[in-house]
């Protein structure tokens, strides 16, 4: 979507030749079934006046996972065991290690722009507060180039997050969750969880703080 071209999500990855922008079909029409009409007709006049072979859309079931409902579209065998993977540069880590100096830190992301999904204001620093006194925290909103974000992710002593890109990020990297936020319960959570073994605290109600 074109509100995620500056996050450059697909910069960096080996498998993807080109990315090209659409329409947002859930906010920049009247409704949602307007939206996704359009950006599919626009998307497969692109790939005619581009002499692609197909177009290939996605359609998530209300109850599978999404990593397997990609495969299944796109007509591509797989393992039990899949394991998803973020692709970060030298200049990504060295972004983060600016930032660092070498200081253990805890990583926050608490606003996703859903509503109904966000950490409360404040929660994350005063988790990690409560479980690790005296630990620095980086409370990130959105990075540009994304990457970046997730390099200073990778190199987290704690990570509190809510359903989101970083949570995503975070299983794709192998970095332990201390706490994933799933405000719309179990069901959203089976559906976007990691396929392969991750060491996470999965929470659906926050405790008071």
């Amino acid at each position: 979507m074109e509100r995620f071209r500056s996050a450059e999500l697909f910069k960096n990855n080996p498998y993807v030749d080109e990315v090209t922008y659409t329409k947002d079909a859930w906010n920049d029409y009247p409704t949602f079934k307007d939206g996704i009409g359009d950006v599919i007709w626009r998307c497969k006049n692109y790939a005619k006046e581009n002499k692609y072979g197909s177009v290939i859309y996605i359609e998530h079931s209300s109850s599978g996972n999404k990593i397997l409902d990609c495969f299944a579209a796109l007509g591509v065998s797989h393992n039990d065991d899949l394991h998803t993977e973020v692709y970060l540069t030298d200049e990504d880590h060295e972004w983060a290690d600016e930032r660092i100096n070498g200081r253990e830190f805890g990583f926050i992301h608490s606003k996703t722009g859903v509503d109904g999904k966000d950490l409360p204001e404040r929660y994350g620093r005063k988790w990690i507060s409560k479980e690790f006194p005296n630990l620095p925290c980086f409370e990130i909103d959105m990075v540009h180039p994304i990457t970046r974000g997730f390099a200073l992710l990778k190199q987290a002593s704690v990570v509190a997050v809510t359903d989101s890109v970083y949570y995503h990020a975070a299983g794709a990297m192998d970095v332990d969750v201390d706490l994933a936020y799933f405000a719309r319960g179990i069901g959203t959570y089976n559906r976007v969880r990691p396929l392969h073994p991750v060491n996470q605290n999965i929470v659906y109600l926050l405790e008071p703080l």
